[in-house]
């Protein structure tokens, strides 16, 4: 499932960093004037990944992970019909409740014991 997150989000990166001229054009704005719609995904991002951590502890990895996906979805159909410029950066800023990495969920194969020779950061397997 991880997988699939981190793909869409790879994914929707491309797609937009593809589509930016055809949205300069169709505001009528340079392609540096969009800016905003590229910076604002990464800036929210990293005050979205602590609450998550915190939305995982609460109520749980799944209901987080399948909550986020939801509201990525919507907050990707507002992309698409976002009118100016400002309607597609705030619309960009909502898909940030899914966080790309899924750093937010809990690995099975790590520890939070110390790292033991021969292992890095506590992780365990080859």
């Amino acid at each position: 499932m991880c997988v699939c997150v981190t793909f869409i989000a790879i994914v929707d990166g491309a797609i937009t960093t593809v589509a930016l001229p055809s949205i300069a054009r169709q505001f009528g704005l340079t392609t540096a004037a969009l800016d905003g719609v590229v910076v604002v995904y990464p800036v929210c991002l990293a005050m979205a990944i602590p609450a998550s951590a915190w939305l995982v502890e609460r109520f749980g990895a799944k209901r987080v992970l399948l909550t986020a996906l939801g509201a990525f979805l919507g907050s990707s159909l507002l992309c698409g019909a976002a009118a100016d410029l400002g309607q597609l950066v705030a619309a960009r800023a909502v898909q940030v409740p899914c966080p790309p990495d899924c750093s937010f969920l809990p690995r099975p194969h790590c520890s939070s014991a110390p790292s033991t020779p021969g292992s890095r950061c506590g992780f365990r397997g080859t």
